[in-house]
C-alpha cells in the first residue's frame, strides 16, 4: 500500500481514528451521558470553534468525538494533565481570537478549582461558551481506583448548581437535565455573544466503559 512521509499507508489514520469514535461512543442505560453533551455541542455550536479541554474523564468523549478541521482549534493540557487548565485557555483564546466561538470544555472538580475565573471573563470581555460535565465526582480518580482494588475514598462531593454561581457572575447559564434541556441551552449559548456556561447534569455511568473500549 502506498504511504506517506510517515510511514503511515493511504487511510489507516482513518481507519483508526473511526476506530477509536465509536469506541468513545458509549450511552448508559438512563440519564444524560457525556456523549450526549458532546453531540450536542458539535450539532449547535459553529464547526470552526476553537475548543479547550479540562483533565478528568469528561476529556475522552470530547477529544474523540470532536473533530477539528484545522491545527490550533483544540487546546489542552498534556503530561501533566492540569485541571483548571480549560476556562483559562478559553478566556485567552476567545481574547485572541474573539470573531471564533470558544468552548470550554471541563468537569465540576477542574471547575472548581479557578471558579474566579468567571469573574475574569466578563472584566477583560471574553465571551467563552462553558460546558460543565457536573457530576459530583473526580470520576476519573475514581475509575482507577476501581481498576487498582482500592476503596472508594476524596474523590465524592455535594452537587453543586454551577449555572447560579455563574449567573451570579453576570454570566448567562443554563442548567440541563434532558436531551431537550441540553438542545436548548447550546441553541442559547451558539446564538448570543456573550459568556454562558451550560451546566450539563451527567450520568457517568458510561465512562468505565468508554476507558476501557479507549484507553484499553
Amino acid at each position: 500500500a502506498d504511504t506517506d512521509s510517515s510511514g503511515w499507508a493511504a487511510g489507516e489514520l482513518a481507519r483508526h481514528r473511526e476506530r477509536i469514535r465509536g469506541a468513545a461512543r458509549v450511552e448508559p442505560a438512563g440519564g444524560v451521558s457525556p456523549v450526549a453533551v458532546v453531540d450536542c455541542a458539535i450539532e449547535h455550536l459553529p464547526a470552526d470553534s476553537r475548543i479547550t479541554i479540562d483533565a478528568g474523564a469528561h476529556m475522552l468523549p470530547v477529544l474523540h468525538l470532536w473533530q477539528c478541521a484545522e491545527p490550533d482549534r483544540s487546546l489542552i493540557s498534556r503530561g501533566l494533565s492540569t485541571m483548571g487548565f480549560a476556562l483559562p485557555a478559553a478566556i485567552g483564546a476567545s481574547l485572541a481570537d474573539p470573531q471564533r466561538k470558544t468552548v470550554a470544555f471541563t468537569g465540576d472538580g477542574g471547575l472548581m478549582m479557578c471558579l474566579g475565573e468567571l469573574g475574569t471573563a466578563l472584566e477583560c470581555g471574553a465571551a467563552p461558551v462553558v460546558v460543565l460535565f457536573n457530576d459530583s465526582a473526580l470520576t476519573l480518580i475514581e475509575a482507577k481506583q476501581r481498576r487498582r482494588q482500592l476503596p472508594r475514598s476524596g474523590i465524592s462531593f455535594g452537587r453543586t448548581d454551577f449555572a447560579r454561581i455563574a449567573e451570579g457572575f453576570g454570566w448567562r447559564a443554563r442548567r440541563a437535565s434532558t436531551r431537550a434541556e441540553l438542545d436548548s441551552a447550546f441553541r442559547e449559548a451558539a446564538a448570543l455573544d456573550e459568556p454562558f456556561l451550560i451546566d450539563a447534569l451527567v450520568d457517568p455511568s458510561s465512562y468505565d466503559e468508554i476507558i476501557a473500549r479507549v484507553r484499553g
